[in-house]
């Protein structure tokens, strides 16, 4: 939130100021501190206009966490309302093994964006900054509670990163068109990029022209290899949809059309977790759109996107007692 740098008092007691400066410049906080035990000299960018941004006092006058807070706060934009999502812990793997401080700040930024309502978010990091555990405390819990087969529209490597374990046989990769002719390997986790893969750019699904070619120019072709991929998962398996639209886009009309072939044949029940709009009028629309593809909605309130990661622990803790009382079922069996 802050940074201090710190001298010995043969030096003044603004010295380091300059220095903390250019860290704080690097860090992309508000307030910078030198001291040379005497006291302090700071460098306040968030003072109101016509203050001084740059003042002296004693070590006793050194502002309080909730004060350097606020300012960083008022600084990253960031509202009350928003601050119980800026604020939740990081994702604790059991290793006590911490970010360093430019993953924290990468963490801290995407999560600030996605606190704000920003949707699309791009995060770029050197080769060798540690991507993979920069994502882990967004990722991670997916890999824990899916351990059998993923459909994704992403292009990009961050899931095989987490469900890789370093000897490259662990993940499956499989496209919208290998997906209909490759049988699952019981022994991985299979990930389906149903729109390709970044590696190879020119079977990616990005434009419109793809998109009709994938899915069928004007109307819906379900003999198509992406659309008979997707419509096979809805009609064979329970689906948890996690950060999809589900509106007026491709997949959900492939949906549709499955859905309506199937008639009154039993369909799997398929989940997702969604924004609850805010008018009552709204929800009740929406609740009833998805309960007509099947599809029950786990609610969180607007811009609560903590609660996402609350929903997935408590799935998570479930599926792992239920995994125990079967295996304890099977150990009284054998007895």
């Amino acid at each position: 939130m802050a940074v201090i740098e710190a001298k010995d008092n043969n030096h003044t007691v603004s010295e380091g100021l300059q220095q903390a400066l250019g860290y704080a410049e690097l860090l992309d906080v508000p307030c910078a501190f030198s001291s040379n035990g005497d006291g302090f000299a700071s460098h306040d960018k968030t003072v109101p206009e016509g203050q001084d941004i740059e003042t002296e006092f004693g070590m006793s006058a050194f502002p309080s966490p909730d004060e350097i807070w606020r300012r960083y706060k008022a600084f990253r934009g960031i509202s009350d309302a928003q601050e119980s999502l800026v604020t939740e812990p990081y994702f604790d793997d059991g290793t006590k093994k911490e970010p360093r401080y430019y993953q924290a700040e990468a963490i801290n930024r995407v999560v600030e964006k996605v606190a704000q309502g920003d949707k699309r978010l791009l995060l770029v990091m050197a080769t060798g900054t540690g991507k993979t555990y920069t994502i882990q405390d967004i990722t991670l819990l997916i890999s824990e509670l899916f351990t059998d087969t993923l459909v994704t529209t992403n292009y990009d490597r961050l899931l095989e990163q987490v469900y890789d374990k370093g000897d490259g046989s662990h993940v499956q990769l499989l496209d919208g068109t290998t997906a209909m002719t490759v049988v699952p390997d019981p022994e991985c986790v299979t990930l389906i990029k149903i729109h390709g893969d970044f590696a190879d750019p020119g079977h990616c699904i990005l434009g419109k022209a793809q998109y009709d070619t994938a899915y069928g120019a004007g109307a819906l072709d379900l003999q198509l290899p992406v659309p008979k991929v997707l419509a096979r998962f809805y009609r064979d398996n329970s689906l948890l949809f996690l950060g999809c639209n589900l509106r007026n886009d491709r997949t959900l009309q492939v949906f549709q059309a499955t859905k309506l072939a199937a008639g009154d044949a039993l369909l799997p029940q398929h989940f997702c977790i969604e924004q609850a709009p805010v008018q009552l009028a709204d929800l009740t629309a929406r609740n009833a759109k998805l309960a007509r593809l099947g599809i029950t909605a786990i609610w969180y309130p607007e811009r609560q996107y903590q609660f996402v990661d609350d929903i997935l622990r408590l799935a998570i803790s479930e599926l792992k007692y239920r995994e125990s009382q079967v295996s304890r079922a099977q150990h009284f069996m054998r007895c």
